[in-house]
């Protein structure tokens, strides 16, 4: 783990990514691929431009939790069907909130990147109460997500089947704003060359998850 995060430049949180990552990777939640526990490669930056220089730094319409001082800055492409993505949600982003985000040292910032349709409207959906809903949405969203991604078609008439039918049609139904969202999100995601959720930018350094292949 320790040679995993070695691009990380801050020795502090360098050292409690690799600590974090050997103890979800060690434990039964490790199965399902926590993303600190399951780094691949941190990349060297590729051939940076002013403008993906400014994607790696909060843009407008982010998603951020922490002080605005804080000197680390950690951006998640993510996706809500994603297991992974909610593994990390649950298992990793409690401890960094708790050591690095509410004390001040790192910026968390969520990004858009839906792997399917259904991820879509969950991310509309997650955008629907505002800014000062969307980390709540986003956590019920992630805490339900083997229920309601199993849950019966909106075709059924029975109880699940029609809670994921309204959920479907508040998506879609969502003002253009919050598509505009996913649309940002996804756009800056393809320029950082993103490939599958979840994928980090940690202090600018491009973390992948395998079998994802080296970006181009």
């Amino acid at each position: 783990m320790a040679a995993k995060v070695a691009e990380v430049t801050d020795p502090e949180l360098r050292a409690a990514l690799a600590r974090l990552g050997t103890r979800i990777a060690s434990g039964r939640r490790g199965v399902v691929l926590g993303l600190l526990g399951a780094l691949a490669i941190a990349e060297r930056p590729r051939a940076q431009t002013p403008d993906t220089d400014r994607l790696l730094a909060v843009v407008p319409g982010d998603h951020v939790l922490g002080q605005a001082t804080a000197p680390n800055i950690i951006i998640d492409y993510f996706s809500l069907t994603c297991p992974h993505c909610a593994n990390f949600h649950a298992a990793v982003l409690p401890q960094l909130k708790r050591d690095w985000i509410d004390t001040g040292r790192a910026r968390f910032i969520y990004r858009h990147y839906p792997s399917d349709s259904v991820a879509t409207h969950a991310s509309q959906l997650s955008e629907c109460g505002g800014a000062a809903r969307f980390f709540a949405l986003v956590d019920a969203l992630f805490s339900t997500q083997v229920d309601w991604l199993t849950a019966p078609g909106p075709g059924r008439r029975d109880g699940q089947g029609g809670r994921e039918g309204g959920r479907r049609r508040a998506a879609s139904a969502s003002p253009r704003p919050a598509f505009g969202q996913d649309v940002a999100d996804v756009q800056s995601g393809q320029a950082l060359k993103v490939r599958a959720t979840p994928t980090l930018f940690i202090n600018e350094q491009f973390y992948a998850i395998p079998p994802t292949a080296p970006r181009a």
